[in-house]
This record gives C-alpha cells, sequence and structure tokens, in this order.
C-alpha cells in the first residue's frame, strides 16, 4: 500500500468514527440495529444515515403510545 493511500484511509477512519459512535448510540433507541454505525464510514451519506436516525421516533416511546391506547380502547 502507498504511504499516502494509507494516510487517506487512515484520516477518513478517524474521521468517520465519531459519527459511527453517534449513530451507534442513536440507533437503538429508535428501534434500529446498531450496524447502521458501519454506514458512517461512507463520505457523506454518514451525514445523511446520523440525520435520518435522529429524524425516527423514540421506540420505546411509540411502544408506551401504543400500550395506552389500547388500555383505553382507541385501537
Amino acid at each position: 500500500m502507498r504511504p499516502d493511500l494509507l494516510g487517506q484511509l487512515l484520516f477518513f477512519t478517524l474521521a468517520g468514527l465519531p459519527v459511527a459512535i453517534l449513530a451507534a448510540t442513536i440507533a437503538p433507541r429508535k428501534g434500529r440495529s446498531r450496524w447502521y454505525a458501519l454506514i458512517a464510514f461512507i463520505p457523506l451519506v454518514n451525514i445523511l444515515c446520523v440525520l435520518w436516525l435522529a429524524s425516527l421516533s423514540e421506540w420505546h416511546l411509540v411502544e408506551r403510545i401504543r400500550a395506552l391506547e389500547a388500555k383505553l380502547g382507541m385501537d
């Protein structure tokens, strides 16, 4: 491997790491798999993925609302 290619690979890996950690933290709360963190290493797609994950509803809140609706007979 050429040294400049190795440097670029290292840069993109280190630049994608904070976004990957963010995606791995947000994804389970939104009811998605932690595997979405791997998308964080694709430049530009990582930002779109995190924005999409952030826009989703919290999974546990949706389940609580459904349980309340069922309890109140609002099916």
